[in-house]
């Protein structure tokens, strides 16, 4: 609820700067702020993981550290996450050798199966890219 509360914020910032006239600039410190006050936990736990394998694990399984699922993955079965997060596990070598965000993005898009959609694989792809600082330039 925190989460969408301070998206919900950022979304009243953005239009009341854009009816305003404000830059884009703005609007990004105003998310950075926003974001910094309330970090993403599963972001946070696969960036301080102890290895690539437990950030991808983590990252695939959309668990955090205590075993809570991600509200994004709540409804895909665990079994079907688990599938998906051994199928990474495999690519792992590759993985490791991404040079950056769309390398790593496109090799989790490569492991995706029957019940995983686009945004596990993004938010996959974000959380492991914590943990190897790659971050995405365009969305």
């Amino acid at each position: 609820m925190k989460i969408i509360t301070n998206l919900f914020a950022v979304l009243c910032i953005y239009i009341d700067q854009k009816l305003n006239g404000k830059k884009i600039e703005s609007i990004i410190k105003a998310y950075k702020i926003a974001r910094a006050q309330n970090p993403d936990v599963w972001l946070s736990d696969c960036a301080n993981a102890a290895t690539l394998e437990n950030a991808i694990e983590l990252g695939a399984t959309a668990k955090n550290s205590v075993g809570r699922k991600h509200s994004h993955q709540f409804r895909i079965p665990n079994i079907i996450l688990d599938k998906f997060a051994l199928a990474i596990l495999a690519k792992a070598h590759r993985i490791a050798a991404s040079a950056d965000f769309h390398e790593l993005i496109s090799t989790i898009e490569s492991c995706k199966i029957k019940g995983v959609s686009d945004l596990t694989v993004y938010d996959t792809a974000q959380r492991i890219g914590e943990y190897m600082n790659l971050y995405p330039n365009r969305i």
